[in-house]
């Protein structure tokens, strides 16, 4: 206005120049970006349970979709329980912390995610009665159909074990502390020997 007030009335860049009316002549210009701050954060999970060792991708939403600066800075207020790279969450150790998103336009908006991650003792009942345990270190399979197929891999896919059911438990001393893969016929189940 007249008396350089300055008004933003929608997104985008402008020139302001205020000219003397002495007849001197003189002028002076000021560049003035106009932005539309982030009002919202939506998260796809607000509470995620998980085990040790798995991981998991949230998405965020961000509100309004014309937001001058969409992009989001992911981060967890405990790093020992999980982790979070652009959404996706790894579950580091059993316990509970919170993932945040937060938009990074100065607007302070936030949006958090409870995680809740459990110990990988084993992954329990498995269809048909099957179950897969960690006990003392080995991991024993149980309820397994003769004749059925049981291999063990390591996280770097190594083959520590491959037999065939007899009907009976089926136990695995693992070469020490780590992550396995399971495959019992096709399918294939990650445990932590701790």
């Amino acid at each position: 206005d007249a008396d350089g007030k300055v008004t933003a009335v929608s997104q985008g860049k402008a020139t302001i120049t205020v000219r003397s009316t002495d007849g001197s002549d003189i002028s002076a210009t000021c560049e003035v970006t106009v932005v539309r701050l982030v009002s919202g954060i939506l998260l796809s999970e607000s509470e995620v349970n998980l085990i040790e060792g798995e991981s998991l991708r949230i998405t965020a939403t961000v509100l309004p979709e014309n937001a001058t600066d969409t992009s989001l800075r992911w981060y967890s207020l405990d790093e020992v329980i999980a982790t979070v790279d652009d959404g996706l969450i790894y579950a580091m150790a059993p316990g509970e912390t919170t993932i945040v998103a937060e938009a990074t336009d100065g607007s302070g908006v936030r949006a958090e995610c409870h995680v809740v991650v459990e110990d990988a003792d084993g992954i329990g009942s498995i269809a048909g009665g099957v179950s897969i345990l960690v006990q003392q270190g080995c991991i024993v399979v149980s309820g397994l159909p003769a004749g059925e197929s049981v291999k063990v891999y390591s996280i770097n896919g190594t083959n520590i074990f491959h037999a065939r059911s007899q009907g009976s438990d089926i136990v695995i001393r693992p070469d020490g502390k780590g992550v396995y893969v399971v495959v019992l016929g096709t399918q294939s189940y990650k445990v932590i020997v701790h």
